[in-house]
């Protein structure tokens, strides 16, 4: 479960701009986590 929002921001809370910067740091931790997920699977061509 991820999280993201101006409250989620450990200095600019209740803005605009603390609600970004949580919303972006928080789409590279879920990149981040998929693409490790994604390498860690092992998928078979075979019949």
């Amino acid at each position: 479960m991820f999280f993201a929002g101006e409250a989620c921001h450990p200095s600019m809370w209740a803005t605009c701009g603390g609600a970004y910067l949580s919303g972006i740091d928080t789409a590279r931790e879920v990149s981040r986590v998929l693409r490790q997920k994604a390498a860690s699977t092992q998928c078979s061509t075979e019949a």
